[in-house]
């Protein structure tokens, strides 16, 4: 119950930035260096299934896979603990996907992955609270959609 009103003001924080940082071009992000910090937690997540299901935000707010954008209306859909598939870097590689990173502050990194020759990626959504990383959002692989210019 303590972690409730950090994660309430962490959410509304990430719900902020999330509506006031809309680029025309979604791959044309600053390219800083990720935190050390969030590179040896970003490797052990993808490697360690029991430090991965540790550093979720449970429930973990999201969208489904597959999800229709057009139809889907669900803004409160949330994964659960025993219904997850553990995330690993396989299968991710640099010739079928572009990996990109949005460092919104020393406290909150945002990621994409998105096909290389198919309009379909996926994003995830990670905040450092109480000195550690966290997975707070995740959207999993779904078409993207188009941009009007």
């Amino acid at each position: 119950m303590s972690r409730f009103p950090q994660f309430l003001f962490l959410a509304l924080i990430a719900i902020f930035v999330a509506c006031n940082t809309r680029t025309d071009n979604p791959v044309a992000y600053e390219q800083r260096e990720l935190p050390a910090d969030f590179v040896q937690f970003y490797k052990k997540f993808h490697e360690d299934s029991l430090y991965q299901m540790e550093h979720i935000q449970w429930p973990l707010r999201g969208i489904p896979s597959t999800a229709d954008s057009i139809t889907w209306t669900d803004d409160d859909y949330y994964f659960m603990p025993d219904l997850w598939s553990m995330h690993t870097n396989s299968g991710f590689n640099d010739t079928t996907y572009v990996r990109s990173y949005k460092i919104l502050n020393d406290m909150m990194i945002m990621e994409f992955i998105q096909m290389r020759n198919a309009p379909f990626g996926m994003e995830r959504r990670f905040v450092k609270m109480d000195s550690a990383w966290t997975m707070i959002y995740y959207v999993g692989m779904n078409r993207l959609q188009e941009r009007g210019g």
